[in-house]
């Protein structure tokens, strides 16, 4: 199955209006890709960033599920590349055992950069 090589997010609230991103799902270099804000005037490119193919996991879930929240399970899963019910169920014991800290540390390193 093929996938789109171009994601666009139109982020209204986050974004000026006309303004989207445009996340290019082909690695760049080895395993880094190109994320753009492009807006409506002028010549278009305001911003771009290379991130690692985890990062890039991480942003399409959140920006999949804007601008609702995306659950811990959801972001487990897109770098974990396991199914939902799996990654849900790792969450959830995790929560048992007040672990999550822990189990979600992967997570919140990659957002930290």
């Amino acid at each position: 199955m093929a996938t789109q090589q171009f994601r666009v997010f139109s982020l209204p609230g986050v974004l000026p209006a006309g303004h989207v991103l445009v996340l290019n799902t082909h690695p760049y270099s080895l395993s880094t890709f190109v994320l753009t804000q492009l807006s409506p005037e002028g010549y278009g490119l305001v911003a771009q960033e290379v991130v690692t193919e985890l990062e890039m996991y991480v942003l399409v879930a959140l920006l999949e599920a804007y601008p609702h929240y995306c659950p811990y399970e959801v972001l487990q899963a897109a770098i974990t590349d396991e199914a939902i019910s799996h990654a849900r169920a790792t969450v959830y014991r995790a929560v048992e055992r007040r672990t999550l800290d822990r189990a979600m540390k992967p997570v919140r390193n990659i957002l930290s950069r």
